[in-house]
């Protein structure tokens, strides 16, 4: 999202983000990026890597200053562009093969033969819920709104599948956690009891804004409760900025709140959605 379609229609985020989410975001990324970084500075005390981006140039008071302007400042050695999905390109002779595998498993996860694009699942869904936000905002579009939340949902699901694969597929695994049509398991009794078997007791906190958020987004997707019936239809602008402000609570902040839970760094473009600026309703100049 540009400097200009920010401000384009009924609907406009704020360019600046406050010192302290600033300050919040930077060790986000420090300490829970997908980074080149990420093992060496996991565990180091604050005043370590304080020191560390001081001695690179970079002190961090003016790396958290300048990253309040939150749509053109990156923060430096920590915030990784790469995205979800990848281009295979063939070599002189034609030929191209990628694969992808994660966590014990020996054989891939998945993989393309010949020219064409591999990637993440729930990292893909991911970036598609961010890119209908940013034409949401843009267009104050109910649609876009949908699809946001819709995608955003649906990559929580995928990061809870992806972890469950990893669980189910590991040495060490003592109970295999299933999901079928004859044994069903609710998304909600996975996130309550599958996550601290798979995370050795640790447990998510469902008991402020990210889980409450959460239940209101995933309502307007179901179209289930009476308070997220008017989403099916129209909306006030000021409903949709605030449908649109809980994504960063309900869906960015439970994704990277699953990545730190499990120990996995989290892709960039989590944790900018969780820092997002706040959504408001523009006056129109008369």
């Amino acid at each position: 999202m540009s400097d200009e379609t920010m401000k384009n229609g009924d609907l406009a985020v704020r360019p600046v983000i406050s010192p302290k989410e600033a300050e919040k975001m930077v060790w986000a990324f420090i300490h829970h990026g997908n980074h080149s970084r990420y093992e060496q500075m996991k565990g180091h005390p604050k005043k370590t890597i304080e020191k560390w981006f001081a001695e690179n140039g970079q002190p961090l008071p003016r790396v958290i200053s300048k990253c309040r302007v939150f749509f053109t400042t990156a923060v430096p050695f920590v915030e990784n562009f790469i995205g979800s999905t990848w281009t295979i390109l063939a070599d002189g002779q034609g030929n191209a093969k990628a694969s992808i595998t994660k966590g014990f498993r020996s054989e891939p996860e998945m993989e393309v033969d010949g020219p064409g694009t591999i990637g993440v699942d729930y990292a893909s869904k991911f970036e598609s819920a961010c890119r209908a936000r940013d034409k949401a905002i843009d267009g104050a579009s109910l649609d876009e709104l949908h699809t946001a939340i819709i995608k955003g949902v649906a990559s929580i699901e995928s990061y809870v599948a992806h972890r469950v694969d990893i669980w189910n597929h590991s040495l060490v695994v003592d109970v295999r956690l299933t999901d079928s049509k004859g044994a069903k398991v609710s998304f909600e009794e996975k996130i309550k009891n599958w996550i601290p078997i798979m995370t050795g007791g640790a447990k998510l906190d469902l008991g402020g804004a990210m889980w409450v958020d959460f239940m209101f987004l995933q309502s307007i997707r179901d179209n289930d409760a009476i308070h997220a019936k008017k989403f099916a239809h129209g909306a006030s602008f000021a409903d949709l900025a605030s449908a649109l402000n809980k994504f960063k609570t309900g869906i960015a902040d439970f994704l990277l709140q699953l990545h730190i839970i499990f120990g996995e760094a989290s892709p960039r473009v989590v944790i900018r959605a969780r820092f997002f600026p706040e959504v408001y309703v523009q006056e129109k100049v008369k």
